[in-house]
């Protein structure tokens, strides 16, 4: 019974939260066109606010060189700001709701939305609406605008689907996963460090954009420049440019196996502006998604090949990377020789 009083209350405040959204909001600057949802001039938008029923908020901000996220001060993923001003953009009204629908549309919207907000650098209001569930045929969203009267049904044209989760409100998955970011010419030098006295690690200095001194640094050979395969270093400095993580860890305890093992890898990078940047790399535990469980004999594998974890900075955040894709920056010296050496 108690149960059943707090759901009663929970929905009569919403649906409340909803009419007042509609017609008694007083700090609304916004004209009452309650089938204006697109904004096609989505280069003038230089804020996205985003909440959600749980109360959690996120807005994205504008800056020179791409968007990010003001709660937390970390950069936002492009490919998701991308796709929400290209949702917002098409924003496309297929009808809207009936008389007859309208009182269970507005409680369905009431008890299932995402509050959008866009403004412009000057920090004028451009379009405020409520998001709300997939339509019954699961073709876009039901919608309620600032100050309007009459629920719509938007989609983007011929999208097939609901657009609420292109309006995430998870910073962790919103946020940049861009690991490393380092243009050719910030390089100073860069050293590989293996945990396995086997592998020979190997330091790159960069002496001019042209000119590499590489050295093995447990022997400390230094590769002749006539042995250098420089194709193969430009190749490698380049990637730099743009080093990715699959996602951000958040499980407590893939944090904790992570972490409480010996890195079987450091990269190191410092800068010529006298900085410096080290991701540590740590052997993931084998998983159901692990693509090879067992060695050539059938022995079980003590971890896996295809993914590990990654510390930059010694800071919070502990990244999932890929072999495939990180894993083209833990080379050994022998590489950069040329073949014929």
């Amino acid at each position: 019974m108690k149960k059943n009083l707090i759901y009663l209350a929970i929905l009569i405040v919403s649906v409340a939260s909803v009419y007042y959204f509609i017609y008694y909001n007083p700090n609304s600057t916004l004209q009452p066109d309650e089938r204006t949802f697109a904004f096609e001039d989505t280069a003038s938008v230089a804020k996205i606010f985003i909440s959600d029923m749980n109360g959690t908020r996120i807005t994205f901000v504008r800056e020179q060189n791409g968007w990010k996220i003001q709660e937390t001060g970390l950069n936002s993923r492009k490919d998701v700001t991308d796709l929400m001003l290209r949702t917002i953009k098409n924003l496309a009204v297929r009808y809207p709701v009936s008389k007859a629908a309208m009182q269970n549309a507005i409680k369905d919207i009431a008890t299932h939305n995402k509050k959008i907000e866009l403004y412009d650098k000057q920090g004028e209001r451009l379009r405020s609406f409520l998001l709300g569930p997939p339509a019954p045929d699961g073709k876009g969203n039901f919608i309620l605008a600032e100050q309007a009267e009459t629920p719509y049904v938007v989609w983007n044209t011929g999208f097939v689907g609901s657009l609420e989760s292109r309006f995430s409100t998870d910073v962790n998955e919103v946020r940049s996963r861009i690991v490393l970011s380092i243009p050719f010419q910030s390089l100073a030098e860069i050293t590989v460090q293996h945990s396995n006295p086997q592998l020979s690690s190997f330091s790159i200095n960069v002496e001019k954009p042209d000119s590499f001194l590489i050295r093995n640094t447990v022997s400390g050979e230094v590769l002749p420049n006539k042995k250098i395969d420089k194709s193969k270093v430009f190749e490698y400095i380049d990637f730099l440019k743009a080093v990715y993580c699959e996602v951000i860890v958040t499980s407590p305890d893939e944090i904790k196996n992570a972490l409480e093992q010996k890195p079987f890898c450091t990269v190191t990078l410092r800068l010529r502006n006298g900085s410096q940047q080290q991701v540590m790399c740590y052997y993931k535990e084998i998983t159901q998604r692990s693509k090879s469980q067992t060695d050539e004999k059938g022995n079980p594998r003590p971890y896996d090949l295809d993914r590990f974890y990654g510390v930059l900075n010694g800071n919070k955040d502990v990244y999932l990377l890929q072999d495939y894709h990180f894993g083209k920056l833990i080379q050994t010296v022998e590489y950069f020789k040329k073949s014929d050496s």
